[in-house]
């Protein structure tokens, strides 16, 4: 297929003993030139080819959403090139095909990258997992959720995808925290990989930008002008191999249910409940004991004063509640975002309203007064969807439909 980059911008002077990866590094850190032209996804993944001047190795770009097939079209182009990196611009798509062409990028040893303000999700970032060095750059956005199917125009999680994608990423060598992260969003949801994310869970990433010493800058000339180009030394991580078969897999897909809790006394995790939830007259041990029973629960709160269970697909917001005790699989500590705001249910603050803010959601409604200096309270009537925001505290009062939020 026809490349749309051009060559003058890829000129880069190279010396060392790696000088065709240090040449291929340097010319990936040129993201912006990858992006030319990206305006629309066709209906299947392009994959295009460009050889670096030298010919000693290629950009295989895959641009587009990944359909049954595409895994075909990228083993013709991996079994004729010895040395290269996958360049990923993709909302994802079939997981079989992103599962296959990552099982080809790891055979043949090659390098992955995410250009700038790109997008690679679902089963693009099992393709970019598979790279043996892993790049993207701070503005690059990877993303994870779970398998699924369309059923009726809704999306289902299916255990045979997950299974597949499981197995997949433990013959990467992954640890079960990092296969625990990639699949703990639901089909409808995304978790975006932070750099602190991979470090706690044990995902190798760079920074295509920042990988380079200071002497290593050197200037290129081409045809048009000169210009700075970062030249980056690229070393395998230690004890891996570039060239070779993938790890044999030796344990069966990680279960969610065995990753450990972690708990908060007196909080709340707020929003992302199962269907069916509130569990009611139980205990805070039978509690915890379904949410780790229940692969697609990764959060629970126990409201100790009306004995109920509230099971969650995710959580990202912690609030302070006195009667509430919460627990976390250990990988969603870095994704927690514990507010100031301390939650009282059945609750109204009556008086000192300064201003009310109609059709929004209880979280709308809390950031609202978190982030206003006035606030130092505020009631929230879910039946109304109305928040009102209060510049004072006064003696709380129970109610049946209302709760309402305090600073601390």
């Amino acid at each position: 297929m026809k490349s749309q980059h051009s060559n003058p911008e890829r000129t880069c002077l190279v010396n060392g003993l790696l000088g065709a990866v240090e040449r291929m590094i340097c010319l990936m850190l040129l993201s912006a030139v990858l992006l030319a032209g990206m305006c629309r996804y066709p209906e299947a993944a392009e994959i295009s080819v460009e050889p670096e001047p030298s010919g000693d190795l290629v950009f295989i770009t895959i641009e587009g959403e990944l359909v049954a097939g595409d895994e075909k079209k990228f083993a013709q182009v991996a079994l004729q090139n010895d040395m290269a990196i996958v360049v990923l611009n993709s909302p994802g798509g079939s997981t079989l095909a992103g599962v296959e062409i990552g099982k080809a990028i790891r055979l043949k040893g090659f390098f992955t990258y995410v250009p700038a303000d790109t997008v690679c999700a679902s089963a693009c970032g099992h393709i970019w997992l598979a790279g043996v060095q892993r790049y993207m750059e701070e503005s690059s956005k990877v993303g994870f959720h779970a398998s699924f199917i369309q059923e009726n125009g809704v999306n289902r999680e299916t255990g045979v995808g997950n299974a597949l994608v499981g197995a997949y990423l433990n013959s990467l060598g992954l640890s079960e925290y990092a296969i625990a992260y990639i699949s703990s969003a639901s089909p409808d949801s995304m978790t975006w990989l932070t750099l602190q994310d991979a470090e706690s869970v044990g995902i190798d990433v760079k920074i295509a930008n920042e990988t380079a010493p200071a002497t290593d800058r050197r200037r290129t000339a081409s045809p048009s002008n000169d210009e700075e180009i970062v030249v980056v030394p690229l070393e395998p991580p230690s004890g891996q191999v570039v060239q070779g078969t993938p790890p044999v897999v030796t344990a069966p897909p990680v279960d969610n249910s065995q990753i450990a809790m972690s708990h908060i006394q007196g909080a709340d995790i707020f929003g992302h409940d199962l269907p069916g939830m509130p569990l009611k007259n139980v205990s805070a041990a039978q509690c915890e004991e379904a949410c780790m029973s229940d692969r697609r629960c990764k959060a629970f709160t126990f409201n100790t004063r009306h004995a109920v269970c509230f099971l969650k697909s995710d959580g990202e917001r912690v609030f302070r509640n006195p009667n509430a005790f919460a627990g976390y699989r250990i990988y969603l500590e870095s994704r927690l975002r514990r507010s100031t705001i301390t939650i009282m249910e059945r609750t109204d603050y009556p008086g000192n309203d300064y201003r009310e803010i109609r059709d929004v959601g209880f979280g709308e409604c809390s950031d609202s007064c978190e982030k206003d200096d006035i606030c130092r309270a505020f009631t929230y009537m879910a039946r109304r969807k109305s928040c009102w925001l209060k510049s004072a505290t006064s003696s709380p009062v129970e109610t049946k439909t209302t709760i309402s939020g305090r600073k601390d």
